[in-house]
């Protein structure tokens, strides 16, 4: 029970809830479960408390694995990557695939490139894992938001298996931070066709036509997305008042006080 609400309050990212929850937890002497320890240190990483992350993973004597991989990924999520590193280089336990996604994760957040290149590297020659689709995301990612784009296209050719959309969508985004037009226009035709309902591809395609002024063709896409019925889920954002969240859609009108918001901030 105690991990379903941890799992939830993990989604809503209400630190209070959370901190609630871990007290109960520790009042009935449930802190050394091994599933509430690492919802625990999820929930608390969710909720903006590195901090208290740290305390629950500290406060297991022994660590498998799993906390870990836990821990790690709560740095990870707060862009530390340092920190992700000096705690990989402290491991008693073997690393797992899970492992190396979240240190490329942590590289790709912090931008360090050549530590990612590194680790994508031992990943397989000192461990004997072998790279799957969502480690070449994350180096496709690492590498795309350095610029390094003739490496992504080498890597994508040496890929293990047939690259999937997730990897197709990390190259068209770095394609679109480096006005790569030309490959964007590729990646976005392997989104296209591997995921026709995902409207990243359109999306991502549309902004590069706009940042580079090609104004018809941005167009063209957004018809396409409209006689493939593909629709653009919308970004959400919410916030905590007084024991009340608010949830507020980008340009959305539906907020209650919308209006009362809206006049303190002009």
């Amino acid at each position: 029970m105690f991990s379903i609400v941890l799992k939830t309050y993990a989604g809503l990212a209400t630190e209070r809830h959370a901190l609630t929850v871990q007290s109960h937890v520790l009042k009935v002497g449930f802190e050394e479960d091994t599933v509430l320890a690492n919802a625990l240190i999820h929930a608390c990483a969710r909720c903006g408390s590195i901090a208290l992350s740290k305390q629950a993973f500290d406060k297991m004597g022994s660590h498998d694995i799993v906390y870990w991989n836990s821990m790690l990924k709560a740095y990870a999520m707060h862009g530390q990557g340092k920190e992700v590193l000096q705690l990989f280089s402290r491991m008693d336990a073997q690393p797992d695939g899970t492992t190396f996604v979240v240190l490329l994760l942590a590289c790709s957040y912090a931008g360090m490139v050549e530590e990612g290149t590194k680790i994508f590297e031992t990943m397989s020659n000192n461990h004997g894992i072998a790279p799957q689709p969502d480690h070449y995301t994350c180096m496709v990612d690492i590498l795309g938001r350095a610029g390094r784009i003739s490496e992504v296209k080498e890597l994508i050719v040496k890929m293990l298996m047939e690259p999937d959309p997730v990897v197709w969508s990390a190259l068209l985004g770095g394609c679109r931070k480096h006005g790569e037009t030309k490959l964007a226009k590729l990646a976005a035709v392997k989104v296209k066709e591997l995921d026709p309902n995902n409207s990243l591809g359109y999306i991502l395609m549309s902004n590069i036509f706009c940042t580079d002024g090609h104004f018809n063709e941005a167009r063209l896409i957004s018809r396409e997305m409209e006689g493939k019925t593909v629709r653009k889920e919308p970004g959400l954002s919410w916030i905590e008042v007084v024991n009340l969240l608010h949830e507020f859609v980008s340009r959305g009108q539906q907020h209650p006080e919308r209006e009362a918001i809206c006049a303190r901030h002009e």
